[in-house]
């Protein structure tokens, strides 16, 4: 999968906790309530405590795990373009000094 495409998918997770408002320990929801399966993507947010087990096969989204994983996912994006940008223009630089 491409990293679009991934980070649509963490997203749809998400608003998928947003709209049954299970962001507490006291509104966690079963995946069924939910209508989420147990995806890879489900499970990676699980390991970074983005999604929190609160209770056996309950689940809700911490508010602030959420934001620190989107602001660290917004800066990781913006460095590989930056990255990808900069080696874009040493290539033409170098193009132009080698010719």
């Amino acid at each position: 999968m491409t990293a679009p495409v991934v980070h649509h998918m963490q997203n749809r997770v998400m608003a998928r906790f947003h709209r049954a408002d299970a962001v507490r320990p006291d509104s966690a929801r079963t995946l069924e309530e939910l209508g989420q399966r147990e995806s890879l993507v489900f499970k990676y947010l699980c390991r970074r405590g983005v999604i929190v087990q609160a209770g056996p096969g309950r689940f809700y989204l911490d508010p602030v795990r959420e934001q620190e994983f989107r602001r660290r996912r917004f800066w990781f994006v913006v460095a590989v373009i930056g990255i990808g940008l900069f080696i874009g223009f040493l290539a033409i630089v170098l193009a132009l000094v080698l010719r």
